[in-house]
């Protein structure tokens, strides 16, 4: 709604007293939102404390803004949370480990869709009967993945370890994908240098990175490549499933 206030006869000004949210590509979207919501702290009104004065989703808005736009925090459109009050945020969630339990929490979840994926695979895919996993989904964690896919999927489940006594860098057999999440990390400017102080803004800077993209998979959209690297690799997947 715009309210127009005539000054003078040969001057009219116009106000908007609407309240615009803002919607930049760095944004969430209502579904990531709703995945990522739960996981941060809510304030205890009974602890007292002044109430927020910005939403969180804005301020959580106005980071993202910055780590994919790779811009100076001075910088981040008036729309947006202010730049110091969303520093400060930042800064604190980095302090307190809030981004590392939402990052730990999602990864959780991502986890446990293994399971979700073979589901059913070999009625979809009867000449399925191996599948290579990281290390991670064999550990502690998930002890059971192994006995509940050859028991109830018929699915053996083999992990493609790191030879310890190789020194330096050596490409592992199955294990190229992970070089995507580098390219998807690379979408976010801001990781592609170190501009942090603290090592721990850094880190924090790459599990923000990874919240949003994890939240974007439970959400269930669609991640298109972007890049020649990704674009490569998408190509190659699609041409050949078994060029691992």
């Amino acid at each position: 709604m715009v309210i127009f206030a005539v000054n003078a006869p040969a001057k009219i000004t116009a106000m908007c007293v609407c309240s615009c949210k803002p919607c930049y590509a760095s944004s969430l979207t209502d579904a990531q939102w709703a995945v990522i919501e739960p996981l941060l702290a809510e304030r205890d009104p009974r602890r007292g404390g002044r109430p927020l004065k910005f939403p969180r989703r804005l301020v959580v808005d106005t980071v993202l803004y910055v780590l994919v736009s790779g811009c100076a925090w001075r910088l981040v459109p008036h729309d947006l949370a202010p730049w110091d009050a969303a520093c400060r945020w930042f800064r604190a969630w980095t302090a307190d480990g809030t981004w590392t339990q939402v990052h730990g929490a999602l990864r959780e979840r991502d986890r446990a869709g293994a399971k979700l994926v073979l589901s059913g695979v070999r009625e979809e895919f009867p000449q399925v009967g191996l599948v290579w996993v990281d290390g991670g989904y064999v550990n502690v964690v998930d002890a059971g993945l192994v006995g509940w896919a050859a028991g109830r999927e018929g699915v053996e489940i083999v992990a493609v370890p790191r030879n310890a006594d190789v020194k330096g860098f050596r490409v592992l057999p199955r294990r190229w994908v992970v070089e995507r999440t580098f390219s998807w990390l690379g979408r976010c400017r801001r990781l592609a240098r170190d501009y942090g102080r603290k090592t721990a803004h850094a880190e924090a800077m790459t599990k923000v990175a990874m919240i949003r993209l994890i939240a974007a998979r439970l959400a269930g959209e669609e991640i298109e490549p972007r890049g020649p690297i990704e674009t490569g690799a998408a190509r190659r997947l699609a041409d050949d499933p078994k060029n691992e």
